[in-house]
């Protein structure tokens, strides 16, 4: 009897299964030989070529908060994350015509990025910057302009003077709104 049952079970095992593990039949024991216990079946996980183990991944930092499906994370976690971080910049554009400069004044909060841009309308010009760290001097081609960013103005002002006398301030204010 315990051979019929040894044998009934053999036979079931040996019939193929659709997690793909195939175990081989059973075959017949001597009546003398204790009842056998079934061994733990092997856990095997399917791969795919190409496919990298559980183990083999890259463990994701997430900050708990669950993004739905089709919405990009944002900050950190958005387009391009950590580190493609820039400085706020204010800018601040100037334009000289028949050797006068406009506006005259330009308001500017302090310490941030100022993103200045001097224009030459109809003829070719030279403008002066008096700043901290010393003058600097942009020549600039008619119709042409020129760039510059100024990082860390303390507050004060802060003067632009065209050559031939006709001059503008950057006004740097602790707070306060940008504006001509």
């Amino acid at each position: 009897m315990l051979l019929s049952t040894l044998a009934a079970g053999g036979a079931a095992a040996g019939c193929g299964s659709d997690d793909g593990v195939v175990t081989a039949p059973a075959t017949t024991a001597a009546a003398s030989v204790p009842a056998l216990t079934p061994a733990p079946a092997p856990t095997a996980t399917a791969t795919t070529p190409g496919a990298t183990s559980p183990a083999a991944t890259t463990p994701t930092a997430t900050t708990g908060v669950p993004t739905q499906e089709g919405q990009q994370g944002t900050g950190e976690t958005g387009p391009g994350g950590g580190g493609d971080e820039e400085a706020a910049r204010v800018p601040a554009a100037f334009a000289v015509s028949a050797g006068a400069i406009s506006p005259a004044r330009i308001t500017l909060p302090a310490f941030l990025t100022i993103a200045l841009s001097v224009t030459a309308q109809r003829a070719p010009a030279t403008v002066t910057l008096a700043l901290p760290s010393g003058q600097r001097t942009l020549r600039i081609a008619a119709g042409g302009t020129a760039r510059r960013r100024l990082t860390g103005l303390r507050p004060g002002d802060y003067a632009v003077t065209v050559a031939g006398g006709s001059h503008a301030v950057l006004h740097v204010v602790a707070g306060g709104a940008p504006g001509p």
